[in-house]
């Protein structure tokens, strides 16, 4: 989401990302791809704060709102995940668990489900001595290659899943044949993760919207 803005902003400095022009930005997509914008504005922000490139006070994201949440809710679809959602999941699910590297994956690199279900070893670079995630997108038939940097806490939990010895050579997450990890087709990936989560939210939302579950309009 965030190569969007490169053609026209590349160049110029990072002081030229404010809240407005990042709002702008927003206003220019639908409530998903705003969302989505936004989620990845953030991860690229907080790596900033992390490496110490930019004071907390200095974000331009605090505030922001995509207004995904609310279509998705009036839609019936799937409603983004919460800070308490994702706290209470942590809680369950500690590190060293393929259920938490799963979702750590899908939390910090913003990969698509595509891309996360074959995310492995081979796709972390070392670049300017920092650790990156670099794949070539399934969405752009390999045409377009991303670059994530790995943050503090997710380096934390691949390490931790290393230990527990639950990665595999290619993929990190995947099925164990034979006492190896291999890798899984997307749909195999995401109804594993469906599974290990419980009932979503667009369940509970359905179930406080019992128009939207009958399908009506």
């Amino acid at each position: 989401m965030v190569e969007s803005l490169l053609p026209d902003n590349g160049e110029k400095p990072f002081a030229v990302l404010t809240r407005k022009v990042i709002k702008e930005e927003m206003k220019a997509r639908t409530p998903s791809q705003a969302g989505n914008l936004l989620s990845a504005v953030r991860g690229m922000i907080r790596w900033m704060i992390d490496e110490r490139h930019l004071d907390e006070d200095d974000d331009p994201t605090i505030g922001l709102k995509s207004g995904k949440a609310k279509a998705s809710r009036e839609t019936g679809g799937f409603v983004p995940w919460t800070e308490d959602d994702m706290a209470r999941y942590r809680a369950k699910w500690p590190l060293g668990t393929e259920a938490r590297l799963m979702f750590d994956i899908l939390h910090y690199t913003f990969l698509r489900l595509g891309d996360a279900h074959r995310f492995g070893p081979p796709h972390l670079r070392q670049i300017v001595r920092k650790m990156a995630v670099q794949i070539a997108t399934e969405k752009s038939q390999g045409n377009t290659t991303v670059t994530v940097p790995v943050h503090p806490e997710f380096a934390e939990s691949l390490r931790a899943a290393r230990a527990a010895n639950i990665i595999g050579a290619d993929v990190f997450t995947g099925k164990l044949v034979r006492g190896r990890i291999l890798p899984m087709n997307k749909k195999a990936w995401a109804a594993r993760f469906k599974k290990i989560r419980g009932p979503g939210r667009r369940q509970r939302a359905q179930e406080k919207l019992p128009w939207r579950a009958q399908g009506t309009s």
